[in-house]
């Protein structure tokens, strides 16, 4: 981690950025704590986005939600 990385702030920073506000802030809510969120919330942001823009569409997942969509294929 670079000296700015290792900054309480710098963590704060980025989990306002990822929409998460922290009101309350102990002894508990430490550096580690803020990074330790920040990165899991990227993991699940970055997981959600391969999942919908994945090349393998869901045809169940797309049914439920009413978006029917269209598969070509291609003539051999």
């Amino acid at each position: 981690m670079t000296q700015e990385t290792d900054s309480e702030n710098y963590w704060l920073s980025e989990l306002r950025s990822l929409g998460v506000k922290v009101n309350r802030r102990n002894e508990l809510n430490n550096k580690e704590e803020f990074a330790a969120l920040a990165e899991n919330i990227k993991q699940v942001y970055y997981q959600e986005y391969k999942t919908a823009y994945s090349k393998e569409i869901d045809p169940v997942a797309n049914t439920i939600l009413g978006l029917r969509l269209a598969r070509t294929t291609k003539a051999k």
